[in-house]
């Protein structure tokens, strides 16, 4: 270019003609290249499409590949779909084929619990949806419902909610007269309600989707059977354990109708039905429905997901009530130790299984191990509902526990105040729980001798019972066999007979004359009953 400018400007147009005749074929050869790259170019990007193509099917088939287990088959598509992602991204990929792979990428994420990277890729997939399809379409409204889900899963309610309400506002701007985005925005919103302790308006929320659901879909739709069973989960939470089995019952019926046995709906209705059985005293049904849950778990979702951790919880919750504090404990800390690889420290879950652990170490008679367990369920639950929700009332009692059983009667007794405090607050006077922290404020004035007071308290325990589970339920066998302790302390051993014997009649069929808890009323009854005879010689 210098050399032809320098020859024109001295007058040599011939020469500079020359010189750019070079340039004229480097041009031409440049060009060429061009379209030898371009083409090139337009084959790999072919190519890179049909290859996603075939990755997202093979992550589909390794799925599905079920002479494998599955926690292989996890990791395996894990892998094919991270590479499938890596090459969408360094090829010039066709844009909604890229939402089609980030949506099937994400969707994958969330249902095996890889919470973390589920919200990065659906961030990237909200991105590309609204620099195509706008802000206010469906899709978008879906997609920040998906990414409300995955918050709500690790315990972050409030970047959950705020998704949520973004759903919202989008789907109740577009005019359909049928659609139901805005009934599963609204089961969402109820389940974060429902989370945070707050059931009036997770109720509320699950009413408001039925009421959409119905009138479209029919009462025998897969969705109406997930709200079902939302709304079941807040009456059991309620103490109402008869309307929470109605609901999960109805939920069940759909799902076995509508999809495979082993699909994971099914295994969700399976625990929760076993949760009402537990609560219910019904130890062998309840264990026959979480094994039921867990077997489609592992098949479907493998040992490492937050649904299997939940089972086995439940599993462990039987077992310590049966006595066999060993297995429970080792179901709780697998419990643990899943839910530990998935979710944030302060994640409700993660405090229930410190609970539960702290309650297995309690009745093994480990009561320091006890308490630091107890302890580290509170102060996660007070970071994420603060002092007054529902579940501080079981906390504030366990922990209560564990300083009546190290002799410490006041400290016991601030916290089952504590306990009253919030259940009376926060749930219905007739709650189970609110029964519990009367039966254990009255032992305390038990131990202290003030039997009178004791038994005002026992019996307010004993007419909650009596009214929410019944007369054959194990709580209600506790408190008459602490009402026969107090009236043995009056002298009154006719009536104290009466009310051990009522225990034991209950306990027998539930758990066998092995058990501790019978044999301590077997044992306060020939005691008794040695007494009376000696009195009549």
């Amino acid at each position: 270019m210098t050399r032809a400018i320098e020859a024109f400007e001295d007058g040599r147009a011939s020469d500079a003609n020359t010189i750019l005749d070079e340039a004229m074929h480097d041009a031409k050869v440049l060009r060429e290249d061009i379209a030898r790259t371009r083409t090139l170019l337009e084959q790999q990007k072919e190519s890179a499409a049909v290859s996603i193509s075939e990755l997202m099917l093979k992550a589909s088939v390794v799925l599905a590949d079920e002479s494998k287990v599955i926690d292989e088959r996890i990791d395996s598509a894990e892998d094919i779909y991270l590479e499938a992602y890596a090459l969408a991204n360094e090829c010039d990929y066709d844009r909604e084929k890229h939402m089609e792979l980030l949506e099937s990428y994400g969707e994958f994420l969330s249902t095996y619990a890889k919470f973390n990277t589920c919200i990065k890729i659906n961030g990237e997939l909200l991105d590309l949806n609204i620099s195509i399809l706008g802000e206010n379409h469906p899709e978008t409204a879906r997609i920040y419902n998906n990414i409300g889900l995955v918050y709500s899963f690790i315990g972050d309610y409030d970047r959950a909610l705020e998704c949520y309400a973004k759903a919202l506002e989008i789907s109740l701007s577009i005019d359909e007269d049928d659609n139901t985005e805005i009934a599963v925005n609204y089961n969402n919103v109820g389940l974060v309600y429902y989370s945070l302790g707050d059931y009036d308006r997770a109720l509320e929320h699950f009413m408001k989707a039925l009421n959409i659901q119905w009138p479209v879909l029919g009462k025998n739709h897969p969705d109406v059977s997930r709200t079902y069973n939302n709304t079941g989960l807040v009456y059991y939470s309620l103490g109402d354990y008869d309307k929470a089995l109605e609901y999960y019952e109805k939920a069940l019926k759909i799902s076995l109708s509508e999809q495979k046995d082993n699909d994971i709906n099914v295994a969700t209705n399976y625990n929760n039905i076993g949760l009402v059985y537990y609560s219910l005293g019904d130890y062998d049904s309840a264990l026959e429905y979480y094994d039921k849950a867990r077997k489609i778990q592992l098949s479907v979702l493998g040992e490492n997901h937050t649904d299997i951790a939940k089972t086995y919880n439940n599993m462990g919750l039987i077992y310590g009530f049966l006595g066999d504090y060993d297995s429970a404990l080792d179901f709780y800390k697998k419990s643990l130790k899943i839910s530990l690889s998935v979710l944030k420290d302060n994640n409700p879950d993660i405090a229930t299984y410190n609970n539960n652990i702290g309650l297995t170490y309690y009745y093994k008679g480990d009561y320091y191990s006890a308490l630091e367990y107890y302890e580290k369920a509170l102060k996660i639950s007070m970071s994420i509902h603060g002092e007054n929700y529902p579940a501080a009332a079981v906390n504030y009692n366990n922990i209560g526990l564990v300083y009546f059983n190290l002799d410490d009667y006041d400290r016991a007794l601030e916290c089952y105040e504590k306990a009253l405090k919030v259940g009376s607050s926060t749930l219905d006077e007739n709650h189970p729980t609110i029964a519990t922290t009367y039966n254990n404020i009255g032992t305390i004035y038990y131990s202290r001798e003030n039997y009178k007071r004791a038994l005002e308290y026992y019996e307010k325990a004993l007419k909650i019972q009596l009214s929410v589970l019944g007369e054959d339920h194990s709580d209600v066998a506790t408190t008459y066999n602490n009402i026969g302790a107090i009236h043995e302390s009056f002298g009154d051993n006719d009536c104290a007979l009466k009310y051990y014997e009522k225990a034991l009649e209950i306990l027998l069929p539930i758990l066998g004359e092995s058990h501790q808890h019978t044999k301590t009323i077997i044992e306060n009854i020939d005691a008794l009953r040695q007494e009376v005879d000696a009195s009549k010689h």
